[in-house]
């Protein structure tokens, strides 16, 4: 039950109407149409439902210059149906005009009623409130003015109002003419252009709007809009007009972004005046573009920010002139946000050193991959097969740059994965007008032109970074992006993917560069640019050619700094060496050293996309064995080294890994699985090519002499090492080496004494157990050293004939320190295989037993 509602004592609330009681009106017409000057009648009634109340009456929504009154104002109380009158009056001068006009009554508690009118006034009359008023009599020359300086720009309008009061007696033709401008910069347009018959008296409100040509001079006129009754000069309306050169009032936003990963460059919107067709901006040192837009009569442009826009002024340039006013507008590029403001440099080499440590090798990888832990007490050593690796890595990457290292460092905070915190900044003014910091680009580097080493942490992360080139992820994409990868479609299309990779888009990727087996570079891709051959470019952080400020090399007096955002000549040179060009056939170019090789070409199997999460930022050593589901595969890697190279990979079964001394891509004979392996230092610097491998089989080198010498061969994966040092050579002779089950196989070109280590992990211990023998080898005939992890044993095949050999057995002991002695060395008959098995739990004390097996099956056991 709903209670009843009663008022309060000071009678509020009010009690509400009673639902039946309301006004009626009816009689009202739905429009009515007043000229000037004239009176309408309207009737009306209004029925009473229950209450006998009297009737209020109003009006809502008249037009404007129209009044009304109500005959009788308002209706008394009554029982019957009343009707009153409603009249509209419209003003003499009463503007043209359509409103919806509601009538009300209303009475005290009971519903009111509404009726709308559509209100029409026709009127030959026009007014605009606060212009000035010119008046125009039957004869004479009137004249008005206003101080307000009327200003234009080339391409701008502006509207002048002034209204015309016609007096009685004016006859004829009404027109309009502009004098005091010259007529080749401002025109002029009246509205309306004439009048025919003006009504006397009564208002026409003009308007001229004035039009700036493309090219204006700059200068103050007094103007004047003439009035003309039949030709004849009857009115002057005057006012100061002045003309200005293209301005700049805003720049919105103040700071941008180039164009990126595929996403355009920041829209900006400029606004001033002097814009049109023909104009164009240039952001800082950079070449002019035109504006995606320009509107307003050339008082507004919207502009994108273009690839190679630089910090500093922004210019903007009309047909006439330089726009004033233009303020300084800051970009964020690729390159002076995420890449490192130093260069990849000799210097820098030097300053890092050549070679990798234990150390480092531990904070690349975690001393889970490096430090071998033992017994009860956790004795922990360094992994001997660690050591290997960082062989083959010295051999390989030789100083000859740092550019993998500085590339994917750069990624490693541009990710977030590497912090800025603790690492000292270039000074505030940098980058005057360049974005905020902290990032890669506003780090502190080394200042090369004196050696200093400003941030030692900073290069140690790149030249650690550098190492990951061969771990093996990096292997693994290396040996497989070209798989899939064999048109220039297909290398766009990698790339664009890779700028997405792991959902996180702009990240950019790491593109290597290797023109032949023996040189590389890498760089970070940031953006790709279609040419018009059909081809693209793709744009790069380049560290051969970082974003420069002169800042960081102090050898340079400070008159003579070459300046990114103020030398637009400087800018085009570094803007050069920051792009590959690739053509629709899948050739590239690519200039990209300050020194060096003064262009770097090659065709599409010689880049290779590696996007910014291909690398963890612990990367994994490339021997471990790898269960996991969908995990990689273990990589193996190998270096040839001296005076002889490998001059050919094969698998027995008809696939060549090389074709004139280059990759072999022939899809009917190409080795799957494995790729020789430049060093990606940057510097042009010719090193002999490692080898990757993922490959199940079993390969078979041909390694050729090159000069009178020796060559050395180190080789790790699958768990174990081995390495062939001091193996004599000369020109044109070929040995033929295997990598069998844990150890190698050499048969050489002719007799000579060859040195093979071999290390490997025990299954059942977890130690490391090392073989070094120095045997004579026959020509034409195997000598191979292995190692059984399940047995801990090693094994020397002799094929040729009878042989002296000496074998030097080592591990590490139960207390973590390193033992090694010497085996007794039985003769190795033709066909022998020895395999020597000592007792590790007593390393020391030399014994165990060596087993030897003749061609003919016969097994003699000897203590060792």
């Amino acid at each position: 039950m709903i209670p009843e509602l009663k008022p309060e004592p000071n009678g509020w609330p009010p009690p509400p109407p009673p639902l039946h009681a309301r006004i009626l009106l009816t009689g009202g017409p739905a429009s009515v149409s007043i000229n000037n000057g004239q009176s309408v009648a309207l009737q009306f009634t209004v029925e009473r439902i229950v209450t006998e109340a009297p009737v209020a009456l109003g009006v809502l929504g008249l037009p404007p210059g129209v009044t009304a009154s109500f005959s009788p104002p308002s209706l008394p109380a009554a029982s019957v149906v009343q009707k009153f009158t409603l009249t509209l009056t419209a003003a003499a001068n009463a503007t043209a005009a359509v409103e919806n006009m509601r009538v009300e009554a209303s009475a005290t508690g009971a519903l009111p009623a509404s009726e709308a009118v559509m209100v029409t006034v026709v009127s030959p009359y026009t007014f605009i409130p606060g212009a000035p008023i010119l008046q125009i009599g039957p004869s004479g020359e009137t004249t008005a003015s206003s101080q307000t300086p009327v200003v234009l720009a080339a391409f701008g309008q502006a509207a002048v109002p002034f209204n015309l009061q016609f007096l009685a007696g004016v006859t004829g033709t009404v027109s309009f003419s502009f004098t005091g401008a010259p007529a080749t910069e401002v025109t002029a347009h009246f509205s309306p252009l004439t009048l025919s018959a003006p009504p006397a008296p009564g208002y026409v409100a003009v308007t001229a709007t004035l039009t700036a040509g493309p090219s204006i001079s700059p200068a103050s006129f007094s103007v004047t809009c003439e009035v003309l009754v039949n030709s004849e000069l009857r009115g002057s309306f005057g006012f100061p007009l002045r003309l200005v050169a293209p301005f700049v009032s805003s720049v919105s936003p103040q700071a941008g972004s180039v164009p990126v990963f595929g996403s355009p460059g920041t829209s900006v919107v400029i606004t001033g005046g002097g814009f049109g067709p023909g104009t164009t901006v240039a952001f800082g040192a950079d070449s002019p573009v035109a504006p995606v837009s320009v509107a307003g009569n050339g008082t507004s442009l919207v502009v994108q920010v273009p690839a190679t826009a630089a910090s500093g002024q922004v210019q903007v340039v009309s047909p006439a002139g330089q726009a004033s006013g233009a303020p300084d507008f800051a970009v964020d590029n690729y390159r002076n946000t995420r890449g490192f403001s130093w260069g990849n440099s000799d210097q820098f080499q030097d300053l890092v050193g050549g070679s990798y440590s234990e150390a480092d090798a531990t904070a690349l990888f975690g001393s889970s991959q490096t430090i071998i832990s033992i017994g009860i007490f956790g004795i922990k050593f360094f992994n001997p097969l660690v050591d290997a690796f960082l062989a083959i890595a010295n051999a390989l990457l030789d100083s000859g740059g740092q550019c993998f290292g500085m590339s994917l460092g750069s990624l490693r905070f541009a990710a977030g994965q590497m912090s800025t915190s603790g690492l000292p900044l270039q000074a505030a003014d940098a980058e005057p007008n360049g974005p905020a910091g902290p990032d890669a680009w506003l780090l502190a580097g080394p200042q090369l032109g004196d050696g200093n080493n400003v941030s030692p942490s900073l290069a140690t992360f790149v030249h650690r970074q550098h190492l990951a080139q061969l771990s093996q992820e990096s292997i693994n994409n290396w040996v497989g992006f070209h798989a899939s990868v064999t048109t220039a479609a297909g290398l766009r299309a990698a790339l664009q993917q890779a700028f997405t990779a792991g959902g996180a888009a702009g990240m950019g990727a790491i593109v290597d560069l290797n023109p032949s087996t023996s040189e590389g570079h890498a760089v970070v891709a940031y953006e790709i640019v279609d040419t018009a051959d059909g081809g693209f470019d793709i744009l790069l952080y380049n560290p051969n050619a970082p974003f420069d400020m002169g800042l960081a090399d102090l050898s340079i007096p400070p008159g003579q700094i070459e300046n990114e955002d103020q030398d637009p000549n400087y800018r085009a040179t570094q803007a050069a060496r920051s792009v590959i060009h690739v053509m629709s056939d899948g050739n590239w170019s690519a200039t990209l050293n300050v020194s060096g090789p003064p262009t770097w070409t090659g065709g599409i199997f010689n880049l290779t996309v590696v996007p910014w999460n291909t690398i963890p930022p612990t990367p994994t050593i490339p021997w471990l064995e790898i269960a996991a589901a969908g995990a990689l595969a273990a990589a193996v890697i190998w270096i040839v080294t001296g005076d002889a190279a490998v001059s050919q990979v094969s698998d027995g079964q008809g696939h060549l890994l090389l074709a004139g001394g280059q990759w072999n891509t022939d899809p009917a004979t190409m080795l799957p699985g494995v790729r020789p392996l430049p060093a990606f230092g940057g510097l042009g610097k010719t090193l002999p090519p490692a080898f990757a491998s993922i490959s199940q089989a079993t390969l078979i080198h041909t390694i050729t002499g090159q000069a009178e010498g020796s060559y050395d061969l180190l080789w790790i994966g699958n768990g174990y090492s081995v390495a062939a040092t001091g193996v004599a050579t000369a020109p044109g002779s070929a040995d033929t080496v295997q990598m069998t089950a844990g150890g190698i196989s050499v048969t050489p070109a002719e007799a000579k004494t060859v040195s093979v280590t071999v290390t490997g992990i025990g299954s059942a211990s977890g130690l490391p157990r090392t073989a070094a023998l120095q045997a004579g080898a026959s020509a034409g005939a195997l000598l191979g050293l292995s190692f059984d992890p399940s047995g801990e044993t090693f094994s020397y095949v002799n094929a040729g004939a009878a042989a002296s050999y000496s074998l030097e057995l080592s591990t590490i002991d139960t207390a973590g320190q390193p033992v090694s002695f010497a085996a007794p060395a039985p003769a190795a008959g033709n066909g022998d295989r020895l395999t020597f098995k000592p007792d590790w739990n007593q390393p020391g004390a030399g014994t165990g037993i060596i087993t030897v097996r003749s061609p003919g099956g016969e097994v003699t056991n000897l203590p060792l």
